[in-house]
């Protein structure tokens, strides 16, 4: 139990962004004036899923990989059609 309480309403922007572009994957967290960025690469991103037995068992590593080669074959069928979908 404290001797005074108080409390006080902060309200905040924030804005996250998350991207994929060439290089890999990057993360962006806006509150209001200040920006937080993050970054990485393919590789790097492939490494530390699978150092990280804890968060990602080998289902979970299984499981990513064929979603993530169905996101590339759609990505690549689009580009062949055109863009159409």
């Amino acid at each position: 139990m404290s001797i005074i309480d108080s409390s006080e309403e902060i309200v905040s922007v924030v804005d996250v962004n998350a991207e994929f572009n060439k290089n890999g994957l990057s993360v962006s967290v806006f509150i209001d004036d200040l920006e937080f960025a993050e970054s990485v690469d393919y590789e790097t991103m492939a490494y530390r899923m699978l150092e990280d037995d804890i968060k990602y068992d080998d289902d979970d590593i299984h499981n990513i990989a064929s979603r993530l080669r169905m996101v590339a074959n759609l990505l690549d069928e689009g580009i062949e059609d055109g863009r159409e979908r």
